[in-house]
This record gives structure tokens, sequence and C-alpha cells, in this order.
């Protein structure tokens, strides 16, 4: 994307391709930083050589401790819920590209045969430059002490409830897709 001389601009800042589970993801290359945002949280959460899962589930938005649910395709007549996905290229550059994922609910068994085959040939695709490729290779291993810029990023799904000296989140780690609840302490009074 970038050429000699521009700053905070890698000449191969990122890759979109699949995990080998077959989920689409972002795989962040550059050394100089690259942020995901889901409906605008995390844009700040600046990451290097770290993967984003890109097909994240939206929760219902019910709050309050009622019934716990997810969007099943259509409920009074609405579609799925998706992220406002972005990708963030941060310091001097300040750029963002949109991320809209196709749905494939009519032709879901030739997306996934397409995908499988994609995943055997690990071919290497640039698309202007962008890099499409198909390299899963582990970018952060479990095994090291991860600094502040390396550790997990974590977007709000919902809120379950509220209480006298804090309030807990349905959050989900957007590297590896799993929800955990999270408690936020308000600050003394």
């Amino acid at each position: 994307m970038g050429y000699r001389g521009v700053g905070g601009i890698g000449g191969h800042h990122f890759n979109i391709t699949f995990n080998e589970q077959g989920h689409p993801i972002l795989e962040g290359r550059s050394t100089w930083g690259t942020a995901v945002s889901y409906d605008g949280q995390a844009k700040d959460e600046v990451r290097y050589r770290f993967i984003w899962r890109l097909d994240l589930e939206k929760e219902d938005g019910k709050e309050d401790g009622k019934e716990d649910r997810k969007w099943d395709g259509k409920e009074n007549g609405k579609e799925d819920e998706k992220w406002d996905i972005e990708v963030h290229i941060p310091v001097k550059a300040g750029l963002a590209f949109k991320v809209k994922l196709a749905t494939y609910d009519t032709c879901k068994a030739e997306y996934r045969e397409k995908v499988n085959e994609f995943l055997v040939y690990r071919p290497t695709v640039q698309l202007n430059g962008l890099g499409l490729d198909n390299s899963n290779k582990s970018i952060a291993p479990d095994s090291e002490t991860l600094t502040p810029k390396e550790r997990p990023v974590y977007i709000k799904a919902r809120n379950f409830g509220n209480g006298l000296f804090g309030a807990v989140d349905l959050v989900i780690d957007v590297n590896t897709k799993l929800k955990q609840a999270r408690k936020r302490f308000f600050e003394p009074t």
C-alpha cells in the first residue's frame, strides 16, 4: 500500500484471509500497527502482528437479566444485525477501510466448498497491494508475556446489568471470538 518514505503505511500492511476453520480474518502485518473497530469500538487498540475475526456475531441487545439469546436470522422482519467493521491504519496516515462481509444464505454449500478449496491450495493473490493471502501462521505465541499492545482486544456486545459499585458486560475477544463477562467498577463518589 505504501512506498518508501510514506510514514505510517507499510508496503504489506494487512491480509484478509481465512483461518483454518474457514472463518474470515484480518492479519495485521505492518510494523506501524493496525486496528480494527466494531461499531467504533476498539479503533484505538493498535496491535502489531495480530489477528482479528471478521465474522463476530452481535447479541440482540436485551438487557437487565432478560432472556439471553442471539439473533437467529430474522426477528419481526429484521435481518441479522452486523457489526460495522473498519480497518484503521493509524499514526500519520489516518486511513480507514470499511469491511463488508457478504452473506451466502442461498448458497452456503457452494461457499463452504470454495473456502475449503482455498484452504487446501493456500494461494497468494495480490489485490491492488492489499495482499490477500492464506498464510495462517501463528502471530503471537501463547507462552510469551504480552505487552499492552499484544493483549487481547475485547468489544462490548451488551450490558448484563448494573449494581451499586459497577456494571457487568458481555464482551467478545476479537481474536478468538470467545465471549466473557467483564466487570467495570464505577468511580467512588
